[in-house]
């Protein structure tokens, strides 16, 4: 089963994801891009909420350079108590400076999830590479929020093959990427180990905007949906 993911910006949105029993709890601050860093304050406040009570993600800035950000504020989020940092790499450029950059800040406190961009997905080679680097996980999101959603670039085989690639290189597994509560059905198939949202917890999917109460209900009710049936999809490597 997979988890349901939530991102918030604040303690108001993460008080009411925690009340809808979401599994995992994510930090980023929505009007600064697809991965914008929320700041630290806000971020040992949600830890306060949290209370270990399940993981707890942050973003560090919504590039996909690795070498633009700085250690400290890796440093600081880790000491700030989250789990796990998600930062924004181009896949498909696997560089060796890439590789050492990510076995440096594997060092630090908290583990590290690559976030790849949909638009340009990692090869299953470039998932064995990056798996190298010791990093916790792998996951997909839209880099462009006003382009398509996660599931119009990019069909169910190739996301059952990103996350087959990642469960076989022992990586946790995320999808996400403009998700609307009927996509959840046929990304649950994919059989990741959890499904991000912000869109869709928001009004009208206007990501800025607020998470609401019923918009978080919707979704985790179709997360919590049987869809075990379905029928077999082709093998296939993410291209």
């Amino acid at each position: 089963m997979s988890m349901m993911l939530a991102s918030v910006s604040d303690v108001f949105e993460a008080r009411l994801v925690l009340d809808a029993e979401v599994d995992w709890v994510d930090l980023k601050n929505p009007r600064d891009g697809a991965l914008g860093a929320l700041d630290l304050e806000h971020v040992r406040m949600v830890v306060d909420l949290v209370d270990s009570s399940r993981p707890v993600s942050a973003t560090i800035g919504s590039r996909w350079d690795l070498s633009k950000f700085t250690s400290s504020r890796l440093t600081r989020l880790a000491e700030a108590g989250v789990d796990y940092v998600k930062v924004g790499i181009n896949a498909r450029h696997v560089s060796d400076s890439l590789i050492v950059s990510l076995q440096t800040i594997n060092g630090y406190k908290c583990g590290v999830i690559a976030v790849c961009i949909a638009e340009e997905p990692p090869r299953i080679s470039d998932i064995a590479r990056l798996a190298e680097s010791g990093i916790a996980g792998i996951m997909l999101d839209t880099n462009e929020k006003a382009g398509r959603s996660l599931t119009e670039l990019l069909d169910i085989s190739e996301l059952e093959a990103f996350v087959r690639a990642g469960r076989e290189f022992g990586l946790l597994t995320g999808l996400a990427g403009r998700l609307r509560v009927e996509d959840v059905p046929i990304v649950k198939l994919a059989g990741p180990d959890y499904i991000g949202f912000r869109s869709a917890l928001c009004p009208r999917g206007q990501r800025r905007s607020r998470c609401v109460p019923e918009a978080i209900a919707r979704v985790r009710e179709a997360m919590r949906t049987d869809t075990s049936t379905s029928k077999p999809h082709k093998d296939s490597e993410v291209a």
